[in-house]
């Protein structure tokens, strides 16, 4: 008879095996980022970033003043010419359990570049007892980051595309 913590063992590499497979398939399908695009003549450009979280196969959907306007997948990012002008930007998740982040109202102005993550950082699970389902707590944001912090992690990732 085998023990549980074998059993456990055996579950923890079938499920990374599992991961690992699932991961290779699910990143960013567009040309990795190589540089800020200028944005067009009387517009501003959006980026939208991610990188990878524990729910890779997941594609969020980006909506600027409850509009669609594109996908942005793990390790990926979309970019986007707006007008100039407050507009409300949120990342749309495909679960119940966190439908959507907090709105975040941002007042574009030509020619500027604005690069916007997708963080899951403070996102958590629960381990009590048996249960390994995942809790999101409310903890997923959109956040305003400058062209510095965002150029080394934008190098990293791939364009997002329908």
């Amino acid at each position: 008879m085998k023990s549980i913590g074998s059993l456990v063992i055996r579950f923890i590499g079938a499920s990374a095996l599992v991961a690992a497979a699932l991961l290779a398939g699910c990143a960013a399908p567009g040309p990795a980022f190589s540089g800020w695009e200028t944005p067009p003549a009387g517009k501003a450009m959006l980026y939208v970033y991610r990188t990878l979280n524990f729910q890779p196969d997941m594609v969020y959907t980006v909506k600027i003043d409850g509009a669609e306007a594109g996908p942005v997948h793990h390790d990926g990012y979309l970019a986007l010419p707006i007008s100039p002008g407050a507009h409300v930007v949120q990342v749309f998740e495909a679960t119940y359990l966190a439908p959507a982040t907090a709105p975040l109202t941002v007042n574009f102005e030509a020619g500027k570049i604005y690069p916007i993550q997708y963080d899951t950082s403070g996102v958590g699970f629960n381990y009590s007892g048996y249960n390994l389902t995942p809790l999101m707590y409310g903890r997923r944001k959109i956040v305003l980051r400058s062209m510095e912090q965002a150029l080394p992690v934008l190098r990293t990732l791939h364009r997002s595309t329908n």
